[in-house]
């Protein structure tokens, strides 16, 4: 009985001893790990028992806080990282502590294409047409003078000659029969008054109707 324990301790420790030489030799080999996206500094941290400063370290000559796709770090088991220098270099993220702010491969390696901006060309200036010159309206030649009427050296020749002998007839300010000025009426227009007032017309400006009725005769007015 004794001896059927002892053997089974003696397996036992042999198999303790074979998991511990082979978990040593696990611990001291090297791990090689390609960046895949979604990676992080303190992932791979946490993965590989390797501190985050020693795998900004190996990103010498690099951003310290970015890890590329395609990246290749060399794990040795104690501790230690390097980077295999024929690593593809697709940055996979800016911030080592926060795997939900990595840029992904394919945002990364995406180009920008600046959209062509469009070409504004000057409207041609529009030649706008001359105004319409209004036409002149049509003008009626003058009606000829009449021909003056003989006076015969009367009143009424005058006042045929410039009314037709229409004591209602109006020139503006030229009133009645004989055509005199409003001024010399002063407001009264009866046929009585304006003959009163053309006899004093023709004598006071030319001295006498005959000669009043001369003058009208030779220059068409008086």
């Amino acid at each position: 009985m004794k001896f059927t324990k002892s053997i089974a301790v003696m397996a036992a420790i042999s198999v303790g001893i074979m998991f511990a030489v082979t978990a040593n030799v696990d611990a001291n080999a090297k791990v090689k790990h390609t960046v895949q996206n979604g990676d992080t500094i303190s992932g791979l941290s946490q993965q590989y028992h390797v501190s985050q400063k020693k795998i900004q370290k190996a990103n010498k000559g690099k951003d310290i806080n970015t890890i590329y796709v395609g990246e290749v770090f060399v794990f040795d088991g104690k501790g230690h990282v390097k980077i295999d220098k024929n690593s593809a270099k697709a940055p996979v993220n800016t911030n080592s502590s926060n795997a939900n702010t990595q840029t992904t491969a394919s945002a990364a390696n995406t180009s920008s294409v600046a959209a062509p901006q469009a070409t504004t060309q000057s409207a041609a200036p529009v030649q706008q047409a001359p105004a319409p010159v209004a036409a002149a309206a049509p003008t009626s030649p003058a009606p000829a003078a009449s021909a003056p009427v003989a006076s015969n050296g009367t009143m009424d020749g005058i006042a045929q000659a410039e009314s037709g002998n229409n004591y209602n007839a109006r020139n503006g300010q030229y009133i009645g029969k004989y055509q005199l000025s409003a001024s010399y009426l002063n407001g009264d227009y009866s046929p009585a008054h304006q003959e009163e007032v053309a006899q004093q017309y023709a004598v006071s400006r030319y001295g006498s109707v005959q000669a009043a009725a001369a003058y009208h005769a030779a220059h068409g007015s008086w």
